[in-house]
Formats: C-alpha cells, structure tokens, sequence
C-alpha cells in the first residue's frame, strides 16, 4: 500500500500509507505516533526515504528466474499472490515459488513456523505435481492468483484451487473453522457463483452475515 522510487542519483523517493514506517520517513501513522507533528511530512507527497549515512542505494541486477531447457517449457502466463508467484508453461506445468505458509504453493505438505521448508523449496520455481491437480496438463486453459491463493482453470470451465480458505474464498466448503488452508490442489464446488467474506458486501448480498460459506 506504498510506493517506492529510485532516482538515478541513487535517492529513494516514497508515498503512500506509512503505519509501519513502509516508507522510512516520519509522516503521519502508527509508527511515528510518539514524533511532534512539527517533524512529519505528508504521506501522499513522495519524499526522500532517510538512509543511514554514507548509504546510496543502486538499482539492483536483473537475475534470470526461470529458463526453459525446452520450447514447450516455455512460460504463458505469470501470475503473483501477496507472497508467492506462478507460471503456466506451454506444456501445462504449473510452477510455484514463494512464502508457502497459507498453503498457496500447492505442493508443499502443511508447515508452521517451527518446520518451514528450506529456502530451496520455497523460493525456486518448482512443478506442482500434476496428479494432484485433476486437470489434465493439454486441457489447462489459464492459472489465476488471489492475495494467498492459486487457481488453475480448464478449457472445459473446470477450477482447482489451493491456498487460504479462511473465508470460503476457494469456493470449497471448510470442514470447520480451524480448516482455513487447503493445502493441495482440490477442485471446487461446480455450482458456486459467489463465495468468500460478505462483512464488506463482496458478494452483493443486502446483509453481512455470510462469511465463510459458499452461495
């Protein structure tokens, strides 16, 4: 929810919301609630980040990712959660790299904080097993993302879908309210049309007391 620039003299120009200090500079927010405002600058004006001294920050070297060995291997389509990316390869691979702890990788077992997978598997692009998609690979139209989740979808209007369900975002009914990461791919409910959290009326119903469920 902020932007950053960087000039070509190596200044670091910021804008945006700062309740973290995000933008390293005092402005309005959570972080800098114990500065007079006498010290603050507006949040929504870009300003210079301030850098420690004798720090000049340079545009950092683009590196290569992923590199087909084959044509067929060759990446459609990218997609990017909050935490996590994703490529669809001409052949039907789905690849997923990132921060996989609400299970949006689809090919990692369940984790918690005390046995986080090495960096290896996490931040290197890596095949999804194709047997647990239920998709064939020639019939793979497209891949989407949402902010903690993966979605692949069929020429014939099939979806599966991993990742964070906490509201029923996937379309898939949980099992109970401590159910909220679908850890492998599942395929979706085929009559939903609406599913996820009402409380702010995303699903344009006249109440907010649909949360979690499929409609």
């Amino acid at each position: 929810m902020h932007t950053v620039a960087l000039s070509n003299t190596g200044e670091v120009w910021t804008w945006g919301v700062n309740d973290e200090g995000a933008l390293g500079r005092k402005t309005l927010g959570t972080a800098w609630e114990a500065y007079p405002d006498e010290e603050k600058a507006d949040e929504k004006v870009p300003g210079r980040a301030v850098l420690p001294d004798g720090v000049r920050m340079v545009e950092s070297l683009i590196t290569l990712l992923y590199a087909p060995s084959h044509p067929k291997e060759e990446a459609v389509k990218l997609v990017a959660g909050a935490r996590h990316c994703a490529i669809l390869t001409k052949n039907g691979t789905v690849l997923t790299w990132g921060i996989g702890g609400q299970g949006q990788l689809g090919r990692l077992p369940a984790f918690d904080a005390h046995s986080t997978p090495p960096v290896s598997e996490l931040f290197v692009p890596k095949p999804v097993d194709p047997h647990t998609i239920s998709i064939r690979s020639t019939s793979i139209a497209t891949i989407a993302s949402g902010a903690y989740s993966t979605f692949v979808i069929s020429k014939s209007g099939d979806v599966v879908a991993w990742g964070l369900n906490n509201s029923c975002q996937l379309a898939i009914n949980k099992g109970d309210e401590q159910n909220n990461i679908v850890w492998e791919p599942t395929k979706e409910n085929g009559s939903a049309w609406l599913w996820g959290s009402q409380v702010n009326y995303q699903l344009a119903k006249g109440d907010t007391d649909e949360v979690g469920s499929v409609l």
